[in-house]
């Protein structure tokens, strides 16, 4: 079996799609060692591509515009690719239609309501539905069917300290509004003395303004271009991010995280997680309230029962349910 990757990576959208169709390639080849990857993606996606490269899978780069078929066909046919999974926005169900003609099977992963001409679809939502079979498309959704780094199901339990919390400050490649340094700025007004990891890709544009900061305070540490942020969040006890993939990571292994969403996709899990009391929400990126951060949940006994509550809703073997179903296609 060869199986192909269509996704991208950037700026705008973040690396969020292309480390989850990686962690999922890693799972996969536990399961059948003989599977060949391909990864499509585009030329100028910031030269993410490195983080193929880490993990060893072959990758073509594109060139062509994204709405463009032709280019995945031919890369296809050429390789003789069985299996082609798409995780991309920009994708719809008329390129799919074009490109299942060459395929075995076609699988779709997506967070967001569209309709699908492929054969699975995986949709990232956490609340359980009926599975459902359309005439193309068998449509799997809930925590069982979540894909999540397969690391964070691995994690030991750390321990935490009443006087000596830890915050991880994340926002992913997408930071447009340095929140990053906005949100560490405030934390330190209160939190000085205590360690902060802070985690951005190498292209932060706010990065010069964040190595000030971070000059000026020994407990700060600047962490970029990670392979997984699977241990860096588990060392930690407060996360700050987002209200994507990250965010429901962050959650499957019982962190608090104050979260302000970045895009319109991180809307309908990021509610769930609201009402669920799993999460503190400050706001979208445009219109946050960061008195909303209140001593009282750094104490160890609510960060402990959060945990508890956290890592009970959440099911991080969604990505081996997942890969063990298309391991097993034929």
């Amino acid at each position: 079996m060869k199986i192909g990757f269509r996704v991208d990576a950037n700026s705008i959208i973040g690396i969020g799609h292309l480390k989850r169709c990686l962690s999922l390639a890693v799972q996969i080849k536990k399961k059948k060692k003989k599977i060949k990857f391909f990864f499509l993606i585009k030329k100028t996606s910031n030269n993410y591509h490195f983080l193929i490269k880490k993990f060893s899978f072959n990758y073509f780069l594109l060139s062509k515009s994204i709405s463009n078929f032709s280019e995945t066909i031919s890369i296809i046919k050429k390789n003789k690719i069985n299996m082609l999974i798409v995780d991309h926005y920009k994708i719809n169900n008329t390129w799919e239609k074009k490109v299942k003609k060459n395929l075995k099977y076609l699988i779709s992963i997506d967070d967001l309501n569209r309709t699908h001409f492929s054969d699975y679809l995986f949709k990232q939502d956490l609340e359980k539905k009926k599975i459902r079979i359309l005439k193309y498309c068998k449509i799997l959704s809930g925590k069982d069917f979540f894909i999540l780094d397969h690391k964070y199901s691995n994690l030991k339990k750390k321990n935490i300290s009443e006087n000596n919390i830890v915050f991880l400050i994340n926002f992913g490649s997408n930071d447009i509004k340095n929140l990053t340094c906005k949100i560490l700025i405030f934390l330190l007004s209160k939190y000085s003395k205590n360690k902060f990891y802070i985690v951005v890709e190498k292209n932060f544009r706010f990065l010069k303004k964040l190595r000030k900061i971070k000059n000026k305070n020994k407990n700060i540490k600047i962490y970029k271009n990670l392979k997984t942020l699977a241990n860096i969040t588990n060392r930690s006890d407060v996360c700050f991010g987002a209200g994507g993939i990250h965010n429901i990571e962050r959650t499957s292994i019982g962190k608090l995280s104050f979260v302000i969403t970045t895009a319109k996709n991180q809307i309908i899990n990021t509610k769930l997680l609201i009402k669920k009391k799993l999460i503190i929400y400050l706001g979208s990126q445009n219109n946050f309230n960061l008195k909303l951060i209140k001593p009282e949940v750094m104490r160890k006994s609510f960060l402990e029962r959060h945990r508890t509550k956290a890592i009970n809703f959440i099911d991080t073997n969604g990505i081996k349910r997942v890969a063990n179903i298309l391991a097993n296609l034929k």
